[in-house]
């Protein structure tokens, strides 16, 4: 059976019985049974709404007064709407899950690193290694055990050997279950054993709470792993496990050492100290008012200054440290999470989880939802008349919706190997246009999802088939006309659609200022298409008529003096082209920033140094411009060492400059960026007339 989409009271139903609270037995069970049991079969609880909420606060040592209450309760209840709102697609548990799934891990992840990392700063300097392991993996199998043993370590260390634990856990807990535990092989304990651990350590006051409480904790993700194993299919779990412990320990690399919690500090008091900085506190504390909030960040703010100053290379400043870290698990700041993932290469995912989270699962299910229908092996066609047909899918088609399908599943999507086909949903688009036709397709998604979300999802194939009408409702779709156009020549159409673009009054987003760039680079690259074989075709005039005279010849003499200075006027045009592209990906602050500036300018640079060197006869081209890009090529691929594009960028510059790398190259190919490699020295030869009819013309420095 399809297990329903929780919602807010179910979520924390659940939440008290993973924390142990939820059996009538126990002396604190906060709510009554009737209401969790109710809560957790989705029954509407309306009278014991407010006391369920209070329930999960004092099951997590927390004690809200009355506008704090009412403040939780309106968010979870706005919360609820924005999710009932969601379709319910007939799509398999696995189909469902695997979007919640791949959203939760960087979100658990992320957390707990920055646990890791707060505890690592109070605990003894010899556990702080088995720390970083346990709390990095919060779903392992084990997780249980492993917390148990820290906490052992931390608080018992003359229990230094298993019979020491044993003689001191006796009547509590065998040496046989603290193995099952550390093992993974016992899933859940039994809330009664919580309790009697934490009176075995002899722990006292709010020490022993906080014990508690960690104990307690450590329970949740074990139910949470046990009840994903009948959400989700197998592997998702396996998936989900590694994607998590990838963001923990990244998030705890990028907070060890004073100098990166300082950096965090620094930009946590900057945007505290912004106009808004009383809504960000209140963001964190929604019982503190809008005056009191103000009054807090500016407090917090000269606080992270003045002390982040101090932590590089001491010890002190633990107190601080604590307080920004213990933000971080309330929310993490956007600078932490870039960093995190930046570092695993993720940037790509990184712009898809800055949407809401309802957006991402409509455009999956919807997806998924067309997938399946190909799958399956019949579309049905809508005729102009209004009668109904139902077109048979081909076998290869199928076959290709099949491993889309598969693909829609993971939670952590593995790269594609050399030669291997990714089976993107982009292609879903493609393949209703072939079977229906394009207009067909285009009135077929209309009647069976929501545009809108699909628009975003899949802009370059919806544009190809939408009317120009329909782009005046969907402005993020000019761009990606403007970008083929100039790509298919159409420079004029291009530019309009750009201008369209420009003076469209909706928020323009950083990747859309990017995109910006990439049609201004295509518009260079087109027009230098036509450029420079003018410019080689009027060298060799030149060349031709030096020996003649006669009054014809002096004419045409003139008219090819004529001809460079007009190509100086256009590569004018083009530089400063290519300068308004540089300041677009800038101004877009995206992360990948210098990754795209490469991309886009390194190519069109060397193609603009060879066709300046051309209009001065130079045999030599110097590569003034490309250099500068070429330098920095190196760096990024360090940074971001699976990019095959870079090590395409690297192998066509070493070949321009006559040192062919050959690891480049290979590189390239692995990452499936090996016929780029070819086109862009096959562009460059042809630029410097090394075709196979232009025979050699220049050469580039070396």
């Amino acid at each position: 059976m399809t297990p329903p989409l929780p919602l807010s009271q179910q979520i924390l139903a659940w939440l008290l019985v993973a924390l142990g609270y939820g059996d009538e037995r126990h002396p604190n069970a906060f709510a009554s049974p009737g209401t969790v049991k109710n809560a957790r079969r989705g029954k509407p609880i309306l009278r014991s709404w407010a006391s369920l909420v209070q329930a999960v606060a004092g099951a997590l040592g927390s004690d809200p007064d009355e506008v704090q209450l009412r403040q939780v309760t309106e968010g979870l209840r706005a919360w609820d709407a924005e999710v009932g709102a969601l379709p319910a697609p007939a799509l398999p548990s696995e189909l469902k899950m695997a979007p919640i799934l791949s959203c939760a891990g960087p979100a658990l992840g992320i957390r707990a690193g920055v646990l890791a990392a707060l505890l690592g700063l109070h605990a003894r300097p010899e556990l702080r290694e088995d720390l970083r392991e346990v709390l990095t993996d919060p779903l392992a199998p084990g997780f249980f055990g492993g917390v148990v043993t820290l906490i052992l370590k931390q608080h018992r260390p003359d229990w230094s050997t298993r019979e020491q634990r044993s003689e001191g856990l006796e009547g509590v807990v065998d040496a046989r279950t603290l193995e099952r535990w550390r093992d993974g092989t016992l899933r859940v304990p039994a809330p009664s054993t919580l309790t009697a651990l934490v009176d075995a350590l002899g722990v006292k006051d709010e020490l022993a709470k906080r014990v508690e409480l960690g104990l307690r904790a450590a329970r949740v993700l074990c139910c949470l792993r046990r009840d994903l194993e009948k959400w989700s299919a197998a592997d998702q779990l396996e998936q989900l496990q590694r994607l998590t412990a990838m963001f923990a320990r990244s998030t705890e690399r990028a907070l060890r050492g004073d100098e990166n919690l300082r950096a965090l500090a620094v930009a946590m008091a900057e945007m505290l100290e912004l106009p808004e900085g009383a809504h960000i506190v209140q963001r964190f504390f929604p019982h503190i008012d809008e005056a009191k909030g103000r009054m807090v960040a500016d407090t917090a703010a000269s606080l992270l200054r003045e002390e982040s100053a101090r932590w590089c290379g001491q010890e002190g400043g633990v107190a601080e440290k604590t307080l920004l870290l213990l933000l971080q698990l309330i929310e993490p700041l956007p600078l932490l999470r870039l960093a995190v993932f930046g570092s695993l290469g993720a940037e790509d995912v990184w712009l898809g989880y800055s949407r809401p989270f309802t957006q991402i699962l409509r455009e999956h299910w919807h997806q998924s939802e067309i997938l399946r229908a190909i799958e399956h092996g019949t579309i049905l066609r809508i005729g102009p008349e209004g009668e109904e047909e139902r077109v048979q899918v081909p076998p290869q088609v199928r076959e290709y919706a099949r491993k889309a399908v598969e693909q829609q599943r993971c939670v952590l999507r593995e790269k594609a190997g050399p030669g291997e086909l990714n089976y993107r949903a982009s292609a879903v688009m493609s393949m209703v246009s072939g079977l229906v036709g394009r207009d067909e397709a285009f009135k077929l998604l209309q009647s069976v999802m929501s545009v809108s979300p699909f628009v975003r999802a899949l802009p370059d194939e919806v544009e190809r088939i939408a009317p120009d009408e329909f782009l005046q409702h969907a402005p993020n779709l000019l761009l990606p006309r403007a970008l083929r156009l100039a790509r298919e020549g159409e420079l004029k159409s291009a530019c309009e659609f750009v201008g369209r673009w420009t003076k469209s009054p909706h928020l323009k987003s950083p990747s859309e200022l990017a995109l910006v760039a990439e049609v201004f680079a295509e518009l260079a690259h087109q027009q230098l298409d036509v450029l420079i074989p003018c410019i080689h075709v009027s060298r060799q005039l030149r060349a031709q008529l030096c020996g003649f005279g006669g009054e014809d010849c002096q004419r045409l003499r003139g008219l090819c003096a004529d001809s460079p200075r007009q190509a100086a006027d256009t590569l004018t045009r083009l530089d400063g082209l290519m300068e308004r592209a540089r300041e677009l990906l800038k101004r877009s602050g995206l992360p990948e920033t210098e990754v795209l500036i490469a991309r886009l300018l390194l190519p069109l640079s060397v193609r603009l140094d060879i066709a300046e060197a051309l209009l001065v006869d130079d045999d030599v081209v110097p590569l003034r411009r490309a250099q500068e890009h070429a330098d920095t090529v190196p760096q990024l691929i360090e940074a971001s060492p699976t990019d095959g594009h870079l090590h395409a960028l690297q192998a066509s510059w070493q070949e321009l400059i006559g040192k062919p790398d050959r690891q480049a190259r290979k590189q390239a190919v692995h990452y499936g960026c090996g016929a780029l490699v070819d086109e862009l020295s096959a562009r460059f030869d042809r630029d410097l007339g090394l075709s196979e009819d232009a025979g050699e013309d220049v050469t580039p420095s070396k």
